[in-house]
């Protein structure tokens, strides 16, 4: 493979589609926490329910799409030599300042309502540095940001392949920090997904002249994985625990790739894309008010509470979006986004 330029290969990144992938990525996550991780959370629904095995299915994929679609999007616009406080401070005001907006206020309402999030608010400041509910994905995120964006500056953009190898090697070992400061072992689960974007785009031009041959290994693999997890669920009534194996890893990486190499553009689920973010950071706020909802008028029917659940997670966090993003001032803080979206759903 030849090593990238600088220059991104116009017939991969205009043909990817990223709002597409990343609004299936959304509802994967908010459709998971609405499900439960099945320690009491969302509706808590167990084995061998359609639901649970839907989400538990997905965990090798949820995430790690999440992170490839960074990659990708990083590489886009990867940090240039000489401007890594540039790229730093965009990504502290994109991500870091909402970030903790959104811990208080999820970290406030657990106290209120009294879930099984609720922390003394006397330790605000540790919830702000090391994993808390879904809100891990964000310091492990901004990790891989701020040391990969400098070594790969330091490295003017080469090598890529050699550190998606590396992380692959680093991901399979199981080695883990002994801290937990801003997720970092996240991050490490993470990084193989996310340098697999990066991958795919600096060379998307091979790719792109390998894609039959490509996915005929990509589905192999795939299958493969799936049916290795289905196995497990046979022996042991429930699907893999173990998010560092070949299973996970290949899984996750295979399919994530197929879905960049032929996923077709969806433009009504593309609406949800330039809410994205917003919804990560809040969807909370309508799962757990519409399962309140159903508890208070008694409607026990599983499959109805998802789907208030999954509309509320959605919903809720659009409204939010596009109340602060009327607000001067208030939608950088809020969302990261200066510019108002035109046309509700619509493309910015």
């Amino acid at each position: 493979m030849v090593a990238y330029a600088g220059a991104v290969p116009e017939a991969v990144s205009t043909r990817v589609p990223v709002e597409t992938m990343r609004s299936m990525a959304v509802v994967l996550l908010v459709s998971y926490h609405v499900i439960g991780a099945g320690d009491g959370g969302g509706l808590d629904i167990a084995y061998p329910h359609m639901l649970r095995l839907y989400a538990d299915f997905f965990i090798d994929l949820r995430m790690p799409f999440f992170a490839f679609i960074a990659g990708y999007v990083y590489a886009l616009r990867p940090v240039a030599v000489g401007h890594y406080s540039d790229f730093l401070g965009n990504k502290l005001r994109r991500l870091l300042i909402p970030g903790i907006l959104a811990i208080t206020a999820f970290a406030i309402v657990a106290n209120v309502v009294g879930t099984r999030f609720a922390q003394p608010l006397s330790d605000l400041w540790y919830l702000l540095v090391t994993p808390y509910a879904h809100f891990w994905f964000l310091q492990s995120a901004l990790v891989i940001f701020v040391v990969f964006g400098l070594i790969d500056m330091v490295l003017s953009h080469r090598f890529t392949v050699v550190l998606l190898v590396a992380s692959g090697a680093l991901y399979l070992s199981g080695f883990r920090f002994e801290t937990s400061v801003m997720s970092v072992n996240g991050a490490l689960y993470l990084l193989p997904f996310f340098l697999t974007g990066v991958v795919f785009l600096r060379h998307g031009t091979e790719i792109a002249e390998e894609a039959e041959k490509l996915t005929l290994v990509l589905l192999v693999l795939a299958v493969a994985c799936a049916f290795q997890n289905i196995r497990v669920l046979y022996e042991t009534g429930v699907f893999s625990m173990d998010r560092h194996d070949v299973q996970s890893l290949g899984f996750g990486v295979s399919v994530c790739l197929l879905a960049a190499l032929w996923c077709p553009r969806l433009p009504l689920l593309e609406r949800l894309s330039p809410y994205a973010f917003t919804i990560y950071l809040y969807h909370i706020f309508g799962t757990v008010p519409a399962r309140l909802f159903c508890d208070a008028l008694d409607i026990g029917q599983t499959n109805l509470q998802f789907v208030l659940g999954l509309a509320g997670g959605l919903l809720i966090p659009v409204l939010i979006h596009e109340t602060v993003q009327r607000m001067p001032g208030l939608s950088a803080v809020v969302t990261g986004r200066q510019r108002r979206l035109r046309g509700g759903l619509g493309v910015p």
